[in-house]
């Protein structure tokens, strides 16, 4: 059954205009900005220590790659300067990831005194509300992110530390990363 031609288009039309609404980025109004910036000003300064960073905490959000958790808890035992704590938050997964993780931590618990710990929301949070809850049990004075997918470079932990040591007035280190081409369709841009 075909549609009348005026039915189309103006089905076409609403379309091509929802299309347009999402990919618009959405605009921030001045007076929020101004907003922001006031309460910013209002805020205490945050200082760093003036010594450097000793201690690292890695946390990990976890949902639903159960498949890729032994190969990153791997690369976090395998660090040539181990993190302190590491922090599993299992986002109410419903895979094996919450079964793999306390298998993976139970093996390692006592690898050279560092604190695996597995953390199971009651309910499903979002990556935010996973990193925001194990950001809070950690200790250490500097925080790892790593995605449940993801794999440390071998001297990730230790290259961030002499970072932190080395550049005082740094509060946050991003990363860039890297795509095996053993295991995906990327390819690098040659223009």
């Amino acid at each position: 059954m075909t549609l009348p031609a005026r039915l189309r288009s103006s089905a076409a039309a609403r379309l091509i205009e929802r299309v347009r609404r999402l990919a618009r980025p959405e605009e921030v109004p001045q007076a929020r900005l101004r907003k922001f910036l006031r309460e910013s000003a209002r805020r205490p300064r945050i200082s760093l220590s003036g010594e450097a960073p000793g201690s690292v905490a890695v946390v990990v959000p976890c949902f639903s790659h159960a498949a890729y958790l032994s190969d990153m808890f791997d690369s976090i035992v395998a660090q040539s300067r181990l993190p302190d704590e590491v922090i599993f938050v299992d986002d109410c997964s419903p895979d094996s990831t919450g079964e793999i993780l306390r298998s993976l931590v139970a093996i390692h618990r006592e690898t050279a005194g560092r604190r695996f710990e597995v953390v199971v929301n009651e309910r499903n949070m979002g990556q935010a509300g996973s990193l925001n809850r194990g950001i809070s049990m950690a200790t250490s004075d500097l925080i790892l992110i790593l995605n449940d997918d993801d794999y440390l470079m071998h001297d990730a932990v230790e290259s961030m530390l002499a970072l932190f040591a080395q550049h005082r007035d740094v509060a946050l280190i991003g990363a860039h990363s890297s795509i095996s081409r053993a295991t995906s369709r990327w390819r690098p841009n040659r223009s």
